[in-house]
């Protein structure tokens, strides 16, 4: 994805909103919720450290579809 610098916001939204992607972490007794982003085609999501306690389990959700995940 390129984004140009005098791309207006609506054509860099277009590019972008494809690769948000829903977090959610649940460890013993609470459940994290925030976003990602996917960075390769086999599924690579960038997403914040405070989301993903260790003993947590995750899901991402895109399109309205879940996925396990898992860390790496």
């Amino acid at each position: 994805m390129i984004v140009r610098e005098n791309e207006r916001l609506s054509e860099v939204a277009a590019k972008t909103v494809p690769l948000v992607v829903g977090v959610q972490s649940s460890g013993k007794e609470t459940t994290f919720h925030g976003v990602g982003f996917i960075l390769t085609g086999d599924g690579l999501i960038a997403t914040s450290n405070d989301l993903l306690p260790s003993s947590s389990a995750v899901k991402v959700v895109r399109n309205g579809e879940e996925f396990v995940a898992r860390v790496r």
